[in-house]
């Protein structure tokens, strides 16, 4: 069957610190995802949609059906912000208990990858299927379609060197992800890899009040002035190993194009410690591999989780061994994704 496009209506007006739209009239010139698409390949019924979202989806006269790769569950969704087309994946999950709202993983592949290299490296969609929640795989922005990078503000590549407004684009994306499906916009998530993990940062710490929990997997936090605004559940995985992302920060200790510097790994988890409230000396557990730092007791329940994976390197612990770029073999345990799921599953915005 062919495609079918729907347009959808532009971003929600007066969003203040939840995007970049202020103007009550509307997105900035060129920035709104006015034109957004929703890409369906077949008008077979999907569980998912219910309530809400498939109200939505009847009054849009949206094809509800199964997209990509033979499997029903993928969606392509496209918007446009900053004159560009953007794309993302969307997997719905096969066996979603209905009606209602499900949660929200947003996942952010790292530098050189794309949405579709970060749904195989991680496995999200097949746990998705299992613990019935909505998983987004947007791609970056790049001169080649299958080498794609974030502006995560010094790193990387395309989307650094062109001041690509990320942050904005993201929020375009997430304010369609809502109107299009059932989306819970108090259990919406944001994880991310590498160059991914640096854009989920930046993206929590400059958007307060979007996202319910954060999960990062080898990842740099920007040193220097920054500051949060909201206390927020974090959870940080990375290996002792790291080459690309050195868990003392070291690759990071001079500033590029005159950015801040990174910081280490513990100090980036103390640093969500502080701003939150938590208890300032953490709990340690070991597990295997993986030796767990925990800080509790923060205001609103967020807590902040540290992974430090022995002898692994940078790589989706527990994930797909196949490699990109910069990626190294990833450890069989612990599995990343489960890790940030368990995480996430205790949070939600007020």
């Amino acid at each position: 069957m062919g495609k079918e496009t729907i347009v959808l209506p532009g971003p929600r007006p007066d969003r203040g610190e939840r995007g970049t739209t202020k103007e009550a009239g509307g997105p900035p010139e060129g920035k709104g995802p006015v034109g957004a698409r929703v890409f369906a390949d077949s008008p077979a019924p999907s569980p998912v949609f219910r309530g809400r979202g498939l109200l939505l989806a009847l009054l849009l006269g949206l094809a509800v059906g199964g997209a990509s790769e033979g499997d029903a569950s993928h969606r392509q969704v496209s918007w446009r912000w900053e004159a560009r087309d953007r794309t993302a994946t969307v997997h719905l999950p096969s066996g979603a208990p209905g009606p209602g709202l499900l949660p929200l993983v947003v996942f952010l592949h790292g530098a050189g990858g794309t949405g579709v290299l970060g749904r195989e490296q991680t496995g999200l969609g097949a746990l998705a299927d299992e613990e019935g929640f909505i998983v987004a795989f947007p791609d970056g922005t790049g001169a080649r379609p299958d080498r794609l990078t974030w502006n995560a503000w010094y790193c990387c590549g395309y989307a650094l060197d062109r001041r690509v407004d990320d942050v904005g684009a993201l929020d375009a994306l997430l304010d369609l992800l809502e109107r299009t499906f059932p989306v819970d916009p108090r259990r919406i998530y944001l994880a991310g890899f590498s160059n991914g993990a640096m854009m989920a940062y930046r993206y929590a710490l400059e958007r307060p009040g979007r996202v319910a929990a954060l999960g990062v997997v080898a990842g740099a936090l920007r040193g220097g002035d920054r500051k949060a605004r909201e206390a927020l559940s974090v959870c940080i995985i990375h290996g002792t190993k790291d080459g690309v992302v050195p868990p003392d920060g070291k690759s990071f200790a001079r500033p590029q194009r005159g950015r801040p510097p990174g910081e280490a790994v513990e100090s980036a988890a103390r640093f969500w410690a502080a701003a939150n409230g938590n208890d300032p000396t953490p709990h340690k557990d070991r597990r295997g591999q993986d030796t767990i730092l925990r800080w509790t007791g923060g205001r609103m329940g967020a807590e902040v989780e540290l992974h430090l994976i022995d002898g692994a390197g940078h790589a989706w612990p527990g994930g797909n061994p196949r490699k990109y770029r910069y990626c190294d073999e990833p450890p069989k345990s612990p599995e990343a994704s489960r890790v940030l799921w368990r995480f996430f599953s205790r949070h939600q915005r007020p």
